[in-house]
């Protein structure tokens, strides 16, 4: 099953609320996959303002 929500608040209260009473199920995982906002420590953003040079092998 795959939910979204505008916070992790809103995931893990329906996941408790409506999921996890379900008799059938056992068991929950929940695994969050949040936006990327920075990578290697270079904030992201649209692009432009992107300066390093590229890289080829």
């Amino acid at each position: 099953m795959e939910v979204e929500g505008d916070s992790m608040r809103e995931v893990s209260h329906f996941i408790s609320d409506k999921v996890a009473p379900i008799p059938e199920i056992t068991q929950t995982v929940t695994h969050y996959l949040m936006d990327t906002y920075k990578t290697r420590g270079i904030v992201m953003g649209d692009g432009d303002d992107d300066d390093r040079l590229s890289v080829s092998p």
